[in-house]
């Protein structure tokens, strides 16, 4: 009894039956003749959505080997193959299961600090919180697509593992607020240092403190203190080289705490002499400006006596008048009008 195996037409595209042993056949609905090899491999690519042709690798393939190179801890090579799988097919559970396994492989062998800010410019510390972003990311991925919950079976051990990252990364989300807030409070203090003239003690504390690096030389920028970033680091414009992160959140506390304990009497006897200043800037002010109101009314009325001489100089006649402007009108003039000129700019420069 010969046996039938299901293909399809390639002309018009007929699920159709043939006799794989025969060569040719011809197509029932349009007539056409077609080879019955191609005809089953059709049917083949249309269920499965991939065919294997020989001498090509394809997805299972590439899951072989990067699942060899895991075994032995190759896992930048197991990566690279694993993203091969996926630009073809961005649903495959597996493959995205075992690059999570890959990039945790990669953390744990070269035992990278995934708890690091992103301040931190340590090459490797840099790696693993890249690699830890991957991760997480992969796994939103997984969840969007994985309904039956096949990625746990591929993790295997990693589970655990995963779950820890995803608590961590909740973690640093409930303490974001809590860094702003410490940043803030930072960056007041640091403003007012400016504003206090507080001497260097200030920024030595606060690099002691909370390892901050070094701000010796934006000492003088008052622009500087409104780009600090705070995450486990504290850091500006340029990231301080010898500036030391916190490994978690408590110890930020704690470095805020000493940093608060050492750091408010210094700004206290800053702020009290800054206000002495203020007031004796004040006092100075105010009688510079009543000074120059006076000295303003008096340049005033000396420039009306000038003319007031000129007339009394012209009734007596003109040559009088001539006289009065070449001996007294050629430097009394330009002196009258220095004086009008200075009174009026302290009045200006001394007025709120």
């Amino acid at each position: 009894m010969v046996k039938l195996q299901a293909a399809k037409c390639p002309q018009c595209g007929a699920d159709i039956e043939v006799n794989a042993n025969l060569e040719k056949t011809i197509c029932q609905y349009c007539g056409t003749t077609i080879l019955i090899q191609d005809a089953i491999q059709k049917i083949k690519i249309e269920h499965s959505g991939t065919v294997k042709v020989e001498g090509i690798k394809n997805r299972d393939d590439f899951l072989s080997q990067a699942k060899k190179h895991i075994k032995v801890e190759e896992y930048e090579k197991a990566v690279d193959l694993l993203k091969r799988i996926i630009v073809d097919d961005k649903f495959d559970i597996e493959a995205y299961s075992l690059m999570i396994n890959s990039y945790i492989g990669l953390i744990e062998r070269d035992k990278l600090d995934i708890n690091c800010s992103e301040y931190n410019k340590n090459p490797n510390s840099q790696l693993g919180l890249t690699y830890f972003q991957e991760i997480i990311s992969i796994n939103k991925r997984l969840k969007k697509i994985d309904e039956n919950n096949e990625r746990d079976k591929y993790l295997g051990k990693n589970v655990d593992v995963l779950d820890s990252y995803e608590k961590m990364l909740e973690e640093r989300k409930k303490t974001e607020g809590r860094r702003k807030e410490i940043l803030s409070i930072i960056n007041q203090d640091m403003k007012d240092a400016y504003t206090n003239e507080c001497s260097r003690d200030y920024y030595k504390i606060l690099n002691e403190t909370m390892k901050s690096g070094t701000f010796v030389d934006y000492l003088n920028k008052a622009d500087f203190f409104d780009e600090l970033t705070f995450d486990g680091y504290l850091a500006g414009r340029g990231y301080p080289n010898d500036a030391v992160g916190a490994k978690d959140m408590d110890e930020i506390e704690k470095r805020f705490s000493l940093y608060q304990e050492r750091i408010a009497p210094i700004i206290s006897k800053a702020t009290i002499k800054h206000n002495k200043r203020v007031k004796v800037n004040e006092a100075k002010r105010k009688s510079k400006f009543t000074i120059g109101i006076i000295s303003f009314v008096f340049s005033i009325l000396a420039c009306f006596g000038v003319i007031a001489l000129n007339i009394e100089a012209l009734h007596e006649g003109i040559f009088t008048l001539f006289l009065a402007i070449f001996l007294l009108d050629s430097w009394l003039v330009p002196l009258v009008l220095w004086w009008v000129v200075i009174s009026w700019d302290m009045i200006s420069y001394n007025k709120k």
